[in-house]
């Protein structure tokens, strides 16, 4: 039941971007490199940074915007 009404409401913002020139939805992807600072003998871990973002725009110039992300973290040592 929970799941229908989050595709629904998935479905529904799918298609008010179709239609209008005012909303914007996409994927955000990049890498990262850490390590613990301070700490001798460690050495830098690759991750991945992975999201999506949803702007909603009146105006050219104005608009409000929000983001889901998700960053690996960590360190090898």
């Amino acid at each position: 039941m929970k799941f229908k009404k989050i595709l629904t409401a998935g479905l529904l913002i799918l298609s008010a971007s179709a239609f209008s020139q005012t909303v914007s939805i996409g994927p955000k992807l990049g890498a990262t490199l850490t390590n613990f600072g301070g700490v001798k003998n460690t050495s830098y871990k690759p991750g991945i940074t992975a999201g999506a973002f949803l702007i909603y725009s009146r105006r050219e110039h104005t608009g409000f915007g929000l983001e889901l992300l998700y960053s690996g973290e960590g360190s090898n040592h």
